[in-house]
């Protein structure tokens, strides 16, 4: 009987990894989930941070025209205050308008605040969310 305990224990030790845990994939969907309908940035899309409050989508059209055609200006705002978070999208015509845009921007001073201005991750806005958690409700936290 130890015979086969024994042969059953090489054969274990045989098949796992020699590393542990860290050579298998994650099971864990939060990881693993992706966007499939996810267009990328085409280059046209620009990742405007640091932007002041007082800032407003008519200011960015002002400034980054001069770089070309805009096709849309996204500034979010805070839905309580009404001002915005301090960050902003702008979609230019070509990818070449929006290049000469980061280079033209990146660094400047607008409105006494500095401007951090790189391509954006993503092609298109994320999807909008129902605005309300629906998760499980536990406690007293509701």
């Amino acid at each position: 009987m130890t015979e086969d305990k024994s042969s059953w224990d090489e054969s274990v030790e045989k098949s796992a990894p020699a590393s542990g845990w860290e050579d298998e994939k994650s099971r864990s969907p939060v990881q693993d989930r992706k966007e499939v309908d996810e267009p990328p940035n085409d280059g046209t899309n620009i990742y405007i941070r640091g932007i002041a409050n007082g800032v407003t989508e008519q200011d960015l059209e002002a400034e980054y025209s001069k770089f070309g055609k805009i096709m849309k200006i996204n500034v979010l705002m805070d839905p309580y205050t009404k001002e915005n978070r301090g960050f902003a999208f702008v979609t230019m015509e070509k990818a070449e308008d929006a290049a000469a845009a980061i280079e033209g921007t990146h660094g400047k001073e607008i409105f006494g605040k500095t401007l951090l201005v790189e391509e954006a991750k993503r092609g298109r806005a994320r999807s909008p969310t129902p605005g309300q958690y629906f998760g499980r409700k536990t406690g007293n936290h509701y």
